[in-house]
């Protein structure tokens, strides 16, 4: 099987978790022999990192990585149409980055399987009731909701999908996993803590969890920091 991911952003970007656990996900269907083609950008990826617009073998991933800059968006479409000829499927990763619907009608129109993932997009904070989404929106429900198989990483957002995209869509929930790297022995520790690691972004609601613990006797009791 033959299948192309079409992203704009992958391992090693530093920007946000897709990137890492689409290079994941990618990494273990190479190893179940599934040949991966990837076309992304270099985007908040270290100068240096990657050779910009040449294919790399990427851990037996076939990666493209387009330079960013005016052309970035054509030069995704004129490799994601080469390599849809010969796949077999297209996994979609956005659903607002420019090329992304292109590619969609590319993948219908020669027939292949399309799976797509929203990652996070159609959630409240990311709308932010945005009009031309809700209307671009309306598009892939009208083209797509039959014809492709999306993925959500959780119930909630099998439910957001099913709001946007109809509830005849067909929907696959698969958790985000992630490789865990070898276990480090930590020195000693003065004061027990809860380790908070990710984005500070309203999405996040990291305030919740301030206030939640500022609320919480037994927290203030445990001799824990946060």
């Amino acid at each position: 099987m033959k299948l192309l991911i079409s992203s704009s952003l992958f391992y090693p970007s530093r920007l946000g978790g897709p990137a890492n656990t689409i290079y994941w996900i990618a990494k273990n269907l190479a190893k179940k022999k599934v040949v991966v083609s990837v076309v992304t950008t270099n985007g908040y990826i270290d100068n240096g990192a990657i050779n910009a617009d040449v294919w790399l073998d990427i851990e037996g991933i076939r990666v493209r990585y387009c330079r960013r800059g005016i052309m970035d968006v054509a030069k995704m479409l004129y490799h994601s149409f080469h390599e849809i000829k010969g796949a077999d499927a297209v996994m979609l990763c956005d659903i607002f980055q420019k090329q992304i619907l292109l590619v969609a009608f590319m993948a219908r129109m020669r027939r292949k399987k399309i799976i797509w993932s929203p990652r996070g997009e159609l959630f409240g904070p990311a709308l932010k009731g945005s009009k031309a989404k809700r209307y671009y929106i309306s598009v892939v429900r009208k083209f797509f909701s039959r014809y492709a198989t999306f993925h959500a990483t959780s119930d909630e957002e099998r439910e957001t999908i099913f709001d946007h995209i109809g509830r005849d869509a067909k929907v696959v929930v698969i958790p985000n996993y992630i490789e865990l790297p070898q276990q480090l022995e930590r020195g000693n520790i003065q004061v027990p803590y809860f380790l908070y690691v990710g984005r500070i972004n309203s999405i996040k609601a990291l305030d919740r969890l301030i206030l939640g613990l500022a609320r919480s006797k037994l927290f203030k009791q445990s001799g824990y920091n946060l």
